[in-house]
């Protein structure tokens, strides 16, 4: 998606940590001369809200494998929980939770060009990026808040004490 999207000079890949695909990334970039990708290093994890933060959206991809369709990976909750819209890559539980929060944009796995379709259209409508943004926050505090969580878990054990 990168090199399909490198003639626009303001849209850039960051790519944070490390990884098993991170030297295969890293060739690549190399191979096309892309300028639009950066890589950083691996974070401290309290300092990720920020980083995610500062995204106007984030591409959370996976492979196209049935092993990944029960995943839901924990970038997508970050990135929801720091008011960014979603390109989801992933099949699955993911893909559904996205699409029902109404919190960024679905695309085939491992299909670059529907990747730069999604990229593109969210480059283009700040206003579609700040709705999807609000949906994904607003989704995470009315379902993954951890102490509205504990809260629902310990009525139901005063139901069953």
């Amino acid at each position: 998606a990168a090199n399909l999207l490198k003639d626009y000079k303001d849209i850039m890949f960051v790519f944070v940590g490390d990884g098993p695909e991170k030297p295969m990334l890293m060739n690549l970039k190399e191979k096309y001369g892309l300028n639009n990708v950066m890589f950083l290093p691996v974070q401290p994890k309290k300092n990720m809200p920020g980083i995610v933060a500062s995204f106007d959206c984030a591409l959370v991809p996976l492979k196209k494998l049935d092993l990944f369709k029960g995943a839901l990976p924990s970038k997508m909750f970050e990135t929801m929980a720091s008011n960014v819209p979603i390109i989801l890559s992933v099949e699955g539980e993911a893909k559904e939770l996205v699409e029902n929060a109404k919190s960024g944009i679905c695309v085939e796995p491992e299909n670059a060009k529907e990747i730069s379709r999604a990229v593109l259209k969210l480059y283009n409508n700040a206003d579609l990026r700040e709705e999807y943004g609000k949906n994904g926050r607003k989704c995470i505090e009315e379902n993954f808040d951890r102490e509205k969580i504990t809260k629902k878990f310990e009525n139901i054990l005063k139901q069953y004490t």
